[in-house]
């Protein structure tokens, strides 16, 4: 199994090393790793909101801004699979960038333009 997977069997390896040194005190906790401790719950708890979440239809308009950009492959171009749960309809927003890159310069600041335009028409 190691030849197989030796980083994610390694990383394995030196996370169970440091949960049973800290444990026992052999080492102790920086800041830094606590911080880590705590990220990592979080993302573990968000795995699980995630898998147990179930998208229903509402009875609303969904206002979706798309990247112009499509980095990945979808199935519905136009809405994205979201007009099975909006019931009165989708209204998309065209903006610069993937899906990545929407939220960074040189595409945020036209991004935050489209954004305050929707607002203002609510």
């Amino acid at each position: 199994m190691f030849i197989q997977y030796p980083k994610t069997i390694g990383k394995y390896q030196i996370a169970f090393l440091q949960r049973k040194f800290y444990k026992t005190g052999l080492i102790k906790r920086t800041e830094s790793t606590r911080i880590y401790v705590q990220l990592k719950t979080i993302n573990r708890n968000l795995q699980i909101a995630f898998k147990k979440y179930r998208l229903v239809p509402f009875d609303d308009r969904l206002d979706l801004f798309k990247s112009k950009t499509h980095i990945h492959f979808i199935d519905d171009q136009q809405y994205v699979g979201w007009s099975k749960y909006a019931l009165k309809g989708v209204q998309v927003f065209d903006v610069p960038g993937d899906q990545k890159k929407i939220f960074q310069f040189p595409h945020l600041e036209e991004f935050a333009c489209i954004l305050q335009d929707a607002l203002d028409k609510c």
